[in-house]
């Protein structure tokens, strides 16, 4: 209920911003501007979790390693392939298949695996360690027709408890995390970071 009023609030917020806009700049105007910066970012918020609920986790919540042009983020382009392990070969090509499954129409300009080894992070209970989480990533970007270029993101998660051998999360194995879809515009902007 508090996310639903303070989307009622942040449409009225843009409602009072537009005829502030047609005054002369005061303090006021100043004040408001500043109220709806915070509440187009609860907006950011309320929607994310709106999906969420939804059931569409095709969003990443945390935007450090997001590159934001025009009040959206996006994904960087990885086009290089780094890991060298014996298993680059086949993640390429699983995420290659499920890739042209969901887009048979486009054309894969890049599978890549950017990272040298895999990202591992420690698994805490109780300020203890527990375990283990292993990480690979994926990303494909394909040119679809004249109209754009799609930018995926795939991960191969490993868990690897204290004195145990490490499991592969078969629910990532691989996991479809994120898809963005890019104008010519922004995927040229992209190119640039």
């Amino acid at each position: 209920m508090r996310k639903f009023i303070l989307a009622v609030i942040a449409m009225a917020l843009l409602t009072a911003s537009t005829a502030l806009a047609q005054q002369h700049e005061t303090k006021v105007s100043k004040k408001a501007g500043s109220i709806l910066s915070k509440t187009r970012d609860a907006a950011e918020r309320t929607g994310g979790a709106l999906g969420d609920f939804f059931g569409y986790d095709d969003r990443v919540e945390n935007t450090e390693d997001l590159i934001k042009i025009k009040r959206n983020y996006y994904m960087p382009l990885y086009s290089v392939s780094l890991y060298k392990g014996s298993e680059a070969a086949s993640f390429r090509k699983e995420c290659r298949e499920l890739f042209m499954r969901r887009f048979p129409l486009t054309q894969i300009m890049s599978v890549a695996l950017p990272q040298t080894e895999w990202v591992k992070e420690d698994v805490t209970k109780n300020k203890q360690v527990v375990g283990y989480l292993n990480t690979m990533y994926c990303y494909i970007i394909a040119r679809d027709g004249e109209d754009g270029y799609i930018n995926a993101r795939f991960s191969y998660r490993s868990y690897r408890a204290v004195g145990s051998p490490a499991e592969k999360l078969e629910e990532n194995w691989p996991r479809w995390e994120r898809t963005d879809y890019l104008s010519p515009e922004i995927y040229a902007k992209l190119l640039t970071k």
